[in-house]
């Protein structure tokens, strides 16, 4: 899909309070990790390597550097070691404080950089179908959509994924959104001096919670590090929680799903295809006037069963409402299947049909194997990395640990706030939110509705608020044409060019 700037739809809605993860409810009833007992070790030296990719017309040499960067708390004492990986163009293709660098960051809580890093936006990256599949196992090949073609980028993981770890065994001090974001300002701010790259052009760009940290990260890196961001890729974001989190008094975020269980439902042959835009404003007119007006909903189940493939009846019995974990289990069931969360385009049998909720995912369950081969073949392989055992890709035990900050106050986290006064204190500060159709986890309706809120409240912003779907769920980066699309996208976005391939 072609990049286009943010147009907000002029629709009369309300804000509700909210808290949570969306993810978090697949993770909770895994068994928890073993407790670390160690004390780590100092941070092993930096190992930096010379590469090569041939870009369609030309060749780009490049430098990887590996390092663990030492966190310290407020009396400077080392609390934290974070792990990271960075792709650095040599200083021939241009001066290097002129060159964008990206930071890059995945989410869950708990979820490590290396599904950004091999999935999709990486040098090198896994081999997929047109799926987005992994095929030959973890098999890494060139990525000629890699985002170095335009800015250097470098992959953190925060503390208590990949190799990062704190420095006391047990200590859950960064486990928490408020801690972890000022670790991760803290890694940036570190990683920015320790290169003299200060002066550069500096993005963010994070996955899911990830999304979420690149929308509030901003305004700390400004006011704690006097960092001033050029701007920000949103991934899949969630921005706000209750745009996620579904119960009958908060209509909005029924509505907010109905564009992607359409699209899942259409994939499927379970539905006709229809255009985003028009489910878009079928969700936030007459869907969710329903879903206030109860008395309305009757007369929708003939269209929102078309819309869903759900049955009217099951509809009914649901006062129009469907959960994520109702729908990936109703879609398919008469073929036994259940669908993904993070993509309802793609299926596995249902292995535990009399459990009330799903316990399988095909991309959250279905491919650890294959990131954690294939991340860990290319750090040895290519980038000579000999140090650290346990790479932790996704943690359940952080992701259970995680504190939201709230301190029991009614209300959801939220980087609404944040977000606008970043772009309100500096006007060339921009945002790119990018999405996948079918993904169940963060709606890609959410975002576009809240960013509408953000335009509103500035009193327009478009020309700094682009915004762009592709065909595929929550890693729709991992799908070859979308991935192409993405590449293009986010070049126009830095303000940067790639040869068209077909």
């Amino acid at each position: 899909m072609r990049l286009r700037v943010f147009v907000p739809w002029i629709i009369a809605l309300f804000i509700v309070p909210a808290i949570g993860l969306a993810p978090a409810a697949l993770l909770a009833e895994d068994p928890p990790e073993a407790e670390e007992t160690a004390t780590a070790a100092a941070p092993p030296e930096p190992v930096t390597t010379e590469h090569e990719i041939t870009l369609d017309d030309r060749s780009l040499a490049y430098r990887a550097r590996v390092e663990v960067l030492e966190l310290t708390d407020g009396s400077g004492t080392p609390r934290g070691h974070l792990f990271t990986v960075a792709y650095m163009a040599d200083e021939e293709q241009g001066e290097a404080e002129d060159r964008p660098v990206t930071f890059f960051m995945n989410g869950g809580p708990g979820a490590a950089s290396a599904y950004l890093h091999v999935g999709g936006l990486g040098p090198k990256t896994l081999r997929t179908d047109g799926m987005g599949q992994p095929v030959d196992g973890g098999t890494l090949e060139e990525n000629l959509d890699t985002w170095l073609a335009f800015t250097d980028m470098v992959f953190l993981d925060p503390i208590g994924t990949g190799f990062s770890r704190p420095v006391e065994a047990g200590d859950d001090r960064y486990y928490g959104h408020g801690a972890d974001l000022d670790s991760l300002s803290q890694a940036i701010e570190l990683w920015l001096d320790g290169q003299d790259r200060r002066a550069s052009p500096v993005y963010l760009a994070g996955e899911s919670y990830g999304g979420y940290r690149a929308a509030a990260l901003p305004k700390r890196m400004m006011h704690d590090r006097g960092v001033q961001l050029a701007g920000t890729v949103l991934i899949s974001p969630v921005i706000d929680f209750s745009s996620i989190r579904h119960s009958p008094e908060r209509p909005l975020s029924w509505a907010l799903l109905l564009p992607s269980y359409a699209a899942a439902a259409a994939g499927h042959g379970k539905a006709e295809s229809a255009e985003p835009e028009a489910l878009s404003e079928f969700a936030l007119t007459d869907y969710i006037a329903a879903l206030i007006h109860p008395e309305r909903m009757e007369a929708l189940f003939p269209e929102l069963a078309a819309m869903t493939g759900l049955d009217a009846s099951f509809l009914r019995e649901r006062r129009g409402r469907v959960g994520p974990n109702e729908f990936r289990r109703r879609l398919l069931a008469d073929e036994g299947k259940v669908v993904s969360a993070y993509d309802g385009l793609l299926t596995v049998p249902d292995p535990t049909p009399s459990r009330a909720h799903v316990r399988v995912d095909q991309i959250l369950d279905g491919m650890t194997p294959a990131y954690v081969t294939g991340f860990l073949d290319h750090l040895r392989r290519n980038l000579e990395w000999r140090e650290g055992r346990d790479y932790t890709l996704l943690s359940r035990s952080v992701n259970r640990a995680w504190s939201y900050g709230l301190n029991g106050r009614q209300g959801y986290l939220s980087a609404m706030e944040d977000l606008q006064e970043v772009m309100a204190l500096a006007p060339e500060f921009r945002v790119l939110t990018v999405h996948g159709e079918s993904d169940l986890v963060t709606p890609w309706l959410a975002s576009h509705w809240l960013l509408a809120q953000v335009n509103d409240a500035l009193g327009g912003v478009e020309d700094r608020l682009a915004f762009a779907r592709y065909s595929g769920g929550h890693m729709f980066y991992m799908r070859p044409d979308a991935s192409t699309a993405l590449a293009r996208d986010a070049a126009a976005f830095y303000g940067a060019a790639v040869h068209e391939r077909e």
